[in-house]
């Protein structure tokens, strides 16, 4: 009941009620966002403390499947917009082809390069976290 107190009948088209509307669906929104941030990393820090070879691989490459994935993934879709499969079926394995081929590159022509130092600093292939 305090939540529908809190806001202003929608019948009201005046200014002020619109602002006001406006206003606590944005202060909700932004708790909301901080509260599940702060949330999924203490979920995560309590379940998964140790280090794990494979997620610091991916955290590592991460930037570069977000800086480079758009190319790959706009070619797969017009490559495969007229196929008759399901576009949930699409969705999937354009999303996996282009991160497959991504961390290919990422391994073999970005990772000891200078665009990886570029991008995660220095990596030497005996550090903790390299899978090669």
């Amino acid at each position: 009941m305090l939540f529908r107190s809190l806001f202003v009948s929608s019948d009201s088209n005046e200014l002020s009620h619109l602002l006001h509307n406006n206003l606590l669906c944005t202060l909700f929104t932004v708790l909301y966002a901080w509260l599940m941030i702060f949330g999924l990393i203490g979920l995560f820090r309590r379940f998964f403390p140790g280090g794990n070879r494979l997620i610091r691989y991916v955290a590592d490459s991460s930037y570069w499947l977000y800086v480079m994935h758009l190319p790959p993934v706009m070619l797969l879709q017009i490559w495969m917009a007229d196929w008759p499969w399901p576009s949930a079926v699409k969705f999937l394995v354009i999303c996996a082809a282009s991160t497959a081929v991504l961390l290919v590159v990422y391994e073999y022509a970005v990772r000891y390069t200078w665009i990886g130092t570029m991008l995660n600093g220095k990596k030497t292939r005996g550090d903790p976290g390299s899978l090669g």
